[in-house]
């Protein structure tokens, strides 16, 4: 039944190919009941520890998402009912930039459902804290009224307040706070920044100063854990593993928007805006490297940026002026074809490749709580 009603989802998204609030408020309303219903994956056991024996877990849950399990609590609120509400403000925070940025939101939704959606049913405070660093990253897009101009100007300053939350829910999220270089600096300029980046921090950061600075958002121990002996045994096996996933998403990410620069008559700025962010997302190579594996999440947390450009200059309408009417349609087919291959690539390293099939896919498919299975 619930392989029947995500086949419905894509055709359903599929379909409703025109801008229209009431069929994205149904296709939203299909990806919460698997968000919400979803059980038995890999985090789960973590999660209902975290909420039902809070004091397991001092030192090792962000303050703000502390304090969002308890009001839950005190509202009387089990396991299941804390899963619905945090569904609901993971996929109503994440809707408002798709609405907003997107021309095609359904076509976008479809191609989250596929990567990372299984990912964020699992790893629930990644998948919320990245709702709100998409959320605020809207406020870096360039528009008629934005200037780069000035040191930090009023949505450069919304940005940061947005990053200062997700950090509170997820402290890793506070990697995200140099996408604002990719509002600040040219295409050269981002270049030099993340190659410069990369290598003072494998130089300069220290294990001491890491743990130093996430003991501020309330989840020191954890941190410490993973600066721990004990890790250093296992992230070399990870590593590599890791890394791929990086690499392999960059290249095929930067090829796409790099084609679709091409095919433009004119100068895109949400194109060269998603450029950059993607060359300042290959940041997470040191911290991969120096700190834990799993900072590859922070790369993939863009993946919702990437599928809004590259759908929204996804059409006839955006190609060069002298190409032919059946060069048109071949264009947009090719990035088409560069999209499903970026989607399906992407959910086979993470879900599937790495053994994470039983654990993380297949649970969306096999155990809901709405249908009693």
């Amino acid at each position: 039944m619930l392989v029947g009603l995500y086949i419905f989802f894509l055709f359903f998204c599929m379909l409703s190919y025109r801008k229209s609030l009431i069929l994205f408020i149904v296709a939203l309303s299909i990806l919460w009941i698997f968000l919400a219903g979803t059980y038995g994956n890999a985090d789960e056991p973590v999660y209902l520890s975290r909420y039902t024996s809070p004091e397991l877990w001092q030192g090792q849950t962000e303050v703000l998402y502390s304090f969002f399990m308890s009001a839950c609590r005190k509202l009387g609120l089990d396991f299941n009912g804390f899963k619905m509400v945090n569904a609901f403000l993971q996929l109503g925070i994440l809707s408002i930039p798709i609405w907003k940025r997107a021309k095609h939101p359904n076509i976008v939704l479809l191609c989250y459902s596929v990567f990372p959606f299984a990912m964020d049913v699992t790893q629930l405070r990644n998948g919320l804290a990245t709702s709100v660093m998409l959320f605020s990253l809207d406020y870096l897009f360039p528009d008629e009224h934005s200037s780069s101009n000035n040191l930090l100007d009023k949505n450069d300053i919304k940005f940061l307040i947005g990053i200062f939350v997700a950090t509170m829910i997820h402290t890793a999220s506070a990697f995200w706070i140099i996408f604002l270089m990719g509002k600040k600096l040219q295409d050269r300029g981002v270049v030099f920044f993340t190659i410069s980046f990369s290598i003072l921090f494998s130089i300069l950061i220290g294990p001491r100063l890491i743990s130093w600075l996430t003991s501020f958002f309330g989840a020191s121990a954890r941190i410490d854990a993973y600066l721990s002996a004990q890790y250093d045994s296992t992230r070399a096996s990870m590593m590599i593993n890791s890394l791929t996933r990086i690499a392999i998403f960059a290249i095929l990410t930067l090829a796409i928007l790099i084609l679709l620069r091409h095919f433009r008559v004119e100068k895109s700025s949400d194109l060269d805006f998603a450029l950059k962010i993607n060359v300042l997302a290959l940041n997470t190579i040191p911290f991969v490297i120096n700190y834990t594996p799993e900072m590859y999440r922070m790369q993939i947390g863009i993946a919702v940026l990437n599928y809004i450009v590259i759908t929204n200059n996804w059409s006839p309408s955006v190609v060069k002026r002298y190409t032919s009417r059946l060069q048109m349609p071949i264009n947009n087919f090719v990035i088409s074809v560069g999209l499903i291959l970026l989607t399906l690539t992407s959910i086979y390293l993470i879900g599937i490749r790495a053994g994470n099939f039983s654990t993380v896919v297949g649970p969306l498919f096999t155990k809901n709580i709405f249908f009693g299975i």
